[in-house]
């Protein structure tokens, strides 16, 4: 309903799902109830042969038409299959607001449809955040076996009438079959089964051996298996995310959260996609017509995009020195407790600007820990620091800390770090917390890793995210 408002007409969506859920019949009812009805919906088929010249020219296109004037909504279908370098230019003209060579147009729309998370290859990770605005998952029909009838039964009537027959139903045993069969191709491959079982059957009611598929009964078909979700899709983002009792803490689970993955080439990947992104802006600023450059407006704006693009890249690069010099870690007794009342207590002044409201539970009697304090804090400033933003303003932080015994050994301090928004907030949905796309975090999970810790990052859920951390005691 979001993505329908005419108010929001210029907000980027990304629609993610599996072939055969309806994503383009979705991205063209956006387009003709979504404040776009008037303007001109330019389809682009990506592909890895696709470049920054192709949406050029699209765009360019769709300009020449007498409805442009009333906005363009570009679709980008499959956009998993750009090249990166495209994906790359792509981030730079979303960030300005400015595609080289095309004529203002009142706005442009960028609408993304997408492959489901659990499938492979996935847009880069820059590119869905800034397009992901709104962003809108269409289910398997897997997940939602209750409607197979419904469709099935509305395809048959349809049919029926387009072609002057006889209304023809679908018998007990012929439900059944299409309740039990897992969709591998949605709701694209049921309405074809229903389809070419009318044609090839002349019964009034369809039977379960009546169901075809082209050459093949549908209860011959053994389909390949549907492809398996990954936890946190498993788990869902319906229900709501609650702050874990404080005397269970200790029972907190684990699954449904990714842990964090910690190697040389996730931190190179990282550094390689954070200085890349602002480039591409300066770059793609920077090789527009020159007489751009006239224009008060866009002088403005370059200046404003170039200086957070530079003052990004120096706080990334001098977070990489910070740690390049830190010298090898040693294992000395610390107090984990006051090490988190310090970190927040240098927080205290963004957390009154903020109006947050921080909820601690940190068990004073922790026992001691052995490692290095020097790297420990650069990670947990991280891992605060990434919670901050999440929170906005008026939200809530749930900081956790306690001793869990271990069945065998001294067991380990567990702390839990939830960050909430607060109700009602209407912004976009939390970004993924992704050590490979994210230099700080990255350099916190090598850091954790190299004394034994754990982190798990929670996928977000709803105005909510959960992060996890496990350090050993001994």
């Amino acid at each position: 309903m979001r993505a329908l408002d005419p108010a929001l007409r210029d907000t980027p969506v990304l629609i993610r799902g599996e072939a055969g859920t309806g994503r383009a019949d979705l991205v063209r009812y956006l387009h003709c109830f979504g404040g776009t009805q008037r303007g001109v919906l330019a389809e682009l088929p990506c592909r890895e042969t696709t470049g920054a010249s192709d949406v050029t020219d699209r765009l360019e296109r769709a300009h020449r038409d007498p409805s442009s004037t009333a906005g363009v909504a570009i679709w980008l279908r499959d956009l998993e299959r750009l090249s990166r370098d495209c994906q790359e230019t792509l981030c730079g003209w979303i960030d300005a607001a400015w595609v080289p060579g095309i004529p203002r147009i009142p706005f442009v729309r960028w609408i993304a449809t997408t492959a489901d998370r659990h499938a492979s290859p996935q847009p880069l990770v820059q590119l869905a955040e800034r397009l992901a605005a709104l962003e809108i998952r269409l289910p398997p029909l897997r997940e939602r076996p209750e409607r197979v009838e419904a469709i099935a039964v509305r395809c048959a009537d349809s049919w029926s009438r387009s072609h002057r027959k006889p209304p023809r139903s679908l018998g007990a045993d012929a439900l059944d079959a299409l309740r039990a069969y897992p969709w591998p191709g949605n709701v694209l491959e049921l309405e074809r089964v229903i389809t070419h079982s009318l044609i090839a059957s002349s019964g009034a009611a369809l039977r379960a051996e009546d169901l075809q598929l082209p050459g093949r009964r549908l209860l011959d078909t053994t389909p390949e298996p549907p492809p398996v979700p990954e936890p946190q899709e498993a788990a869902g983002a319906e229900a709501p995310t609650r702050s874990p009792e404080p005397s269970r803490l200790e029972e907190t689970p684990a699954a449904g959260l990714s842990p964090g993955k910690a190697s040389l080439s996730e931190l190179v990947v990282a550094l390689a996609r954070e200085v890349r992104d602002p480039l591409a802006t300066l770059r793609t600023m920077a090789t527009l017509d020159p007489e751009h450059f006239q224009e008060a407006e866009f002088r403005e704006r370059f200046a404003e995009l170039a200086g957070d693009d530079l003052e990004a890249l120096d706080e990334r690069i001098e977070a990489l020195e910070v740690v390049a010099k830190l010298p090898s870690p040693t294992r000395q007794e610390l107090d984990f407790a006051a090490l988190l009342e310090e970190l927040l207590s240098e927080r205290e002044a963004n957390i009154r600007s903020q109006e947050l409201l921080v909820v601690r539970e940190i068990d004073a009697e922790l026992p001691p820990l052995r490692g290095d304090r020097a790297h420990l804090r650069i990670a947990l400033e991280a891992l605060l620091d990434r919670a901050f933003p999440s929170a906005q303003r008026g939200g809530d932080l749930y900081l956790a800390a306690r001793y869990v015994p271990a069945r065998t050994g001294p067991g380990s301090i567990r702390m839990l770090l939830r960050s909430k928004r607060p109700p009602g907030e209407t912004a976009s949905a939390l970004p993924r917390l992704e050590p490979e796309s994210d230099l700080r975090l990255a350099l916190a999970t090598l850091l954790l890793e190299s004394q034994g810790a754990q982190l798990t990052l929670g996928e977000p859920e709803g105005d909510a995210r959960l992060v996890l951390l496990d350090l050993p005691v001994a």
